[in-house]
């Protein structure tokens, strides 16, 4: 379930896929990369640089905290992420045909205690005890099958939508120590997608000779749409297709696209560069080198990425554990 909340013109709230479809009718009301908000103060420069990549409209609160403007509604940030927590509840409630009450959250290790203090709070909203809050990178090494009596040095590379992480953690039997974390809330899964969008907005310009941000609905669609052609591209050497139905004055046009491998692998080089560098940064702060890792951990879609495997096979020598799903292994 994306973690993606809408409040559409009818009314009511959408959560998941549903909310992100929305944002092809109400963008502006589509809120989505609020991880990147909770627990922090405006006046932090990672937060002034992250509203302007947001869509929506993000005010200065109480105590300088976030609050975000929705259809003329004012809400806290974990306000809205209790929306994501309450339908994962209601889902379990649904699969379970019983009462859910409890839960235990996950974070990434480089949260600080007002960011966590934060998550509690959205728990708290919608109706749950929170138990427990457990580091993301600790709940993969688990999910890994760490912890049964091994002695292991492992490396957890994070690579989701909205951000990225590297810890190292050391296990010795069942104790999980973090001893380096290392991080980067501005790379992510959606900042691909952009890129990708960036290529198929030159196309369009070149085959109708408008640039789509000056046409409303255009930009979101090719947004969403790189988000497809990038899933495809880790099983295929090349997409091509054709996007129709787009607004363009009174009429609807098509863009034709083809994108190779390469020519993505070309766009996103940069993000690629700097997840590598913050994994030697990461190397640094634990005083460890690349061979010292017992083990390399994916988690996050942005991991299923061939090259971005291959590169970390590089970088560590050994080719990196994907066994699991790598959007499911911190929730397993």
């Amino acid at each position: 379930h994306p973690s993606v909340v809408a409040y559409p013109d009818s009314g009511g709230v959408l959560v998941g896929y549903d909310a992100k479809m929305q944002q092809l009718v109400g963008g502006g009301h589509v809120i989505h990369s609020a991880k990147r908000l909770i627990g922090q103060n405006m006046q932090a420069p990672s937060v002034r640089d992250a509203l302007g990549l947001l869509p929506y409209q993000v005010v200065e609160g109480r105590n300088q905290q976030p609050i975000i403007v929705a259809r003329g509604r004012q809400m806290t940030v974990p306000e809205v992420s209790s929306q994501v927590l309450l339908h994962l509840k209601r889902c379990a409630e649904r699969q379970l045909s019983g009462p859910v009450d409890s839960a235990v959250i996950t974070v990434p290790a480089n949260f600080t205690d007002a960011q966590r203090q934060a998550t509690k709070e959205a728990g708290r909203l919608a109706g749950l005890d929170v138990l427990r809050l457990i580091n993301e990178p600790t709940a993969a090494a688990l999910a890994y099958g760490f912890g049964a009596g091994l002695h292991r040095t492992v490396c957890v590379f994070d690579y989701g939508g909205g951000t990225f992480d590297v810890s190292i953690l050391r296990i010795r039997n069942e104790v999980f120590e973090v001893v380096a974390s290392e991080g980067d809330f501005f790379l992510g899964g959606d900042d691909l997608d952009r890129k990708l969008a960036g290529y198929l907005a030159t196309e369009f310009e070149r085959q109708h000779g408008t640039h789509p941000r000056e046409v409303p609905g255009v930009m979101t669609r090719l947004v969403l749409a790189a988000e497809r052609i990038k899933c495809h591209l880790s099983e295929v050497e090349a997409s091509e297709g054709e996007l129709g139905g787009l607004p363009f004055g009174d009429r609807t046009v098509a863009l034709k696209f083809l994108v190779t491998r390469q020519r993505f692998l070309q766009l996103v080089a940069e993000d690629f560069d700097r997840t590598m560098s913050v994994c030697r940064k990461a190397l640094a702060s634990a005083r460890m080198k690349p061979s010292d890792m017992d083990d390399v951990l994916c988690v996050g879609g942005s991991t299923r990425i061939p090259a971005l495997r291959e590169r970390l096979a590089e970088l560590f020598g050994r080719p990196p554990q994907v066994r699991i799903n790598p959007d499911e292994v911190v929730a397993h």
